[in-house]
């Protein structure tokens, strides 16, 4: 399962969904997103997190596709 949890108050639902978008395409693979506050964005596989929000912001779309894949080729 691969999970995105943005933070609603940040207004992030437009990058969780966009990066949702990029994964699906071109992955195939389904993404569900979960709202939350705090400032969070994170992307999980399975409940590990691969991708985060850092001090330098969030990940751009093709960084948390190529996070995304290696962890699923390696389940």
């Amino acid at each position: 399962m691969i999970e995105i949890e943005y933070c609603e108050v940040w207004n992030y639902y437009g990058r969780a969904a966009g990066a949702a978008a990029h994964i699906e395409s071109e992955l195939g693979w389904t993404v569900q997103l979960v709202p939350s506050s705090g400032g969070i964005f994170e992307v999980r596989v399975d409940g590990q997190v691969v991708c985060t929000k850092t001090s330098e912001g969030i990940p751009a779309n093709e960084a948390i596709v190529r996070s995304v894949r290696l962890v699923m080729d390696n389940r």
